[in-house]
């Protein structure tokens, strides 16, 4: 392994065997005269592959305090899930952990409405923030509110990987390219925003549709007043889980202005008006409370938990799986 160029004390640019570029982490590496061969790879205590510059920023600019607290908090939750973790996490971790920490000193909370959903889907994410939280009040001695639990919860679950190769996954995906070529006689077409009018206008019996457009277009065949019906339904076999989040880049110029805007937006009477103008479902518990007895109970837009047991966030594969799925797809559209 070659040192190339210091970070800090404790972190620097390296090349491995492979003569790929890593940063490498270990006590004191940081005063190794560099560029130098390291032949005593005991010196390293950790490595990291496929960083970016940010990450390199990182490492300076946040404190030694929060990248260690960091370090316990990933190996806690490679502990509670397996090695299914984005290595670098650490990084991820403690770029959050320094935001939150500077919001909390300067008297900013955002509000979290998805906090309920986050901690009924994911428990095991929700307990390793709960961790987190304990751990920097033992550490540094800062009390994080509970509402940074949703937040660190978010990075936990974004960091999960899936295990499954591509060579183990290519015969399913080819299984699926195959079924869906076989069924194209039955399909109408393939329309993503469309298939509202789509399904208003009578032209295809069945559509697969966010959940929030469900209302409006039934909506709309009622004030049509046309002769059907459209139910929506969750197949039994489960569906994908989705959510929208409002999020403010971290080198935003009005940050404030920005937790504000959220605030105001997480009012339950202005959140619930946002509710009924784009007929998405709110997870805004104080909003819910204003919808009347009948939009409450409506389990298409507020679906029982046990109805999505089988039902799954999709997660990013990587740029090389990314591109596997796109070539399948145009043999599908091709044939």
């Amino acid at each position: 392994m070659k040192l190339l160029k210091k970070i800090n004390n404790n972190f620097a640019l390296a090349l491995d065997s492979r003569g790929e570029q890593i940063i490498v982490e270990g006590k004191g590496i940081g005063f190794q005269k560099m560029p130098m061969e390291l032949n005593d790879l005991s010196l390293i205590t950790r490595t990291y592959y496929d960083t970016k510059e940010q990450d390199v920023s990182l490492i300076n600019t946040v404190s030694e305090d929060i990248l260690n607290v960091s370090a316990d908090i990933c190996q806690y939750a490679e502990m509670k899930i397996g090695d299914k973790l984005n290595p670098n996490l650490r990084f991820i971790l403690a770029d959050h952990l320094d935001f939150a920490i500077e919001r909390m000193q300067k008297n900013l909370q955002i509000k979290m409405p998805i906090y309920y959903d986050i901690r009924l889907l994911y428990p095991k994410e929700m307990e390793i923030a709960e961790y987190a939280v304990w751990q920097i009040k033992r550490q540094m001695g800062i009390e994080l509110p509970d509402t940074e639990l949703t937040g660190i919860a978010l990075n936990i679950i974004n960091s999960e990987l899936v295990t499954e190769t591509v060579s183990e996954s290519k015969d399913e995906l080819e299984q699926a390219k195959q079924e869906l070529i076989d069924q194209k006689p039955l399909v109408q077409a393939y329309v993503i925003d469309q298939v509202r009018d789509k399904m208003i206008g009578g032209e295809a019996a069945v559509g697969v549709i966010y959940s929030g457009e469900m209302l409006y277009i039934q909506d709309e065949v009622a004030s049509l007043g046309l002769d059907y019906d459209l139910e929506y339904v969750i197949p039994e076999e489960g569906t994908n889980l989705w959510l929208d989040s409002w999020v403010i880049p971290k080198n935003a110029k009005n940050k404030e202005n920005a937790e504000k805007w959220i605030d105001f937006m997480c009012r339950p009477e202005i959140a619930k008006a946002n509710f009924e103008y784009i007929t998405y479902p709110t997870p805004n518990k104080g909003a819910f409370e204003l919808l009347d007895e009948d939009m409450q109970n409506n389990k298409a837009v507020f679906p029982d938990i046990d109805s999505l047991k089988d039902s799954e966030v999709y997660q990013y594969l990587g740029d090389d799986t990314d591109a596997i799925y796109n070539e399948l797809w145009k043999e599908v559209k091709a044939n």
